[in-house]
């Protein structure tokens, strides 16, 4: 889950990983599956945005939850796909 801005979103993001902006989290946790595995990230400097995320949804009931250490940056570092 990208918790940055839409507009960050739309410039680069993990492939498939669905916006869910900070602001916006708490108005659509109905909208989460609470089964799945959710990875929360955000691009630098904001990787204090994805574990603000990760702690609400896990305030919130979800126990399969954890931030992207080194946010999206890293993920790009390891060669894991992005869609541009």
């Amino acid at each position: 889950m990208d918790v940055c801005s839409a507009e960050a979103y739309q410039a680069s993001h993990i492939a498939r990983a669905i916006n869910i902006p900070l602001a916006e989290l708490k108005s659509q946790l109905g909208e989460l599956n609470k089964a799945k595995w959710i990875i929360t990230y955000c691009t630098p400097p904001s990787e204090e945005s994805s574990a603000r995320a990760a702690s609400i949804l896990l305030d919130s009931g979800f126990q399969k939850v954890t931030p992207i250490r080194g946010g999206f940056e890293s993920w790009i570092d390891a060669y894991y796909p992005v869609e541009w």
